[in-house]
């Protein structure tokens, strides 16, 4: 396993997020490919989700809705303090796919540099 993905394995751990839930290795995916090419983030839903779907034999409309569901279990009470400290700021509400993706790829490309 890469560097990368070892380090975002733990910072979804950390918040959270378990490897029981479908979402979680096409997550790891995505954000190492973001973490890559930072302009995979203005091609998400071109580029980036079904390049990551194809990868784990799935569509771009369940990574999708996968992605909702890890990004809905962080938003709850007890993982939100974690979710907060990996945006670097309180959030006033959940955030999108792409987003919670830009904030990972952030908090480790400052906090872990290669």
């Amino acid at each position: 396993m890469a560097n990368n993905e070892k380090v975002i394995r733990n910072v979804l751990r950390f918040i959270g997020l378990t490897g029981n839930y479908k979402g979680f290795p096409g997550m790891i995916t995505a954000v190492d490919m973001v973490l890559e090419n930072e302009e995979l983030l203005h091609s998400a839903t071109t580029v980036l989700y079904p390049t990551v779907a194809e990868k784990h034999g799935t569509t771009s409309t369940r990574l999708q809705r996968n992605f909702r569901t890890l990004i809905n279990i962080c938003w709850q009470e007890e993982n939100r303090e974690r979710l907060y400290n990996i945006a670097g700021r309180n959030l006033t509400q959940c955030p999108t796919a792409v987003e919670f993706i830009d904030m990972l790829s952030n908090y480790i490309q400052v906090n872990y540099p290669a």
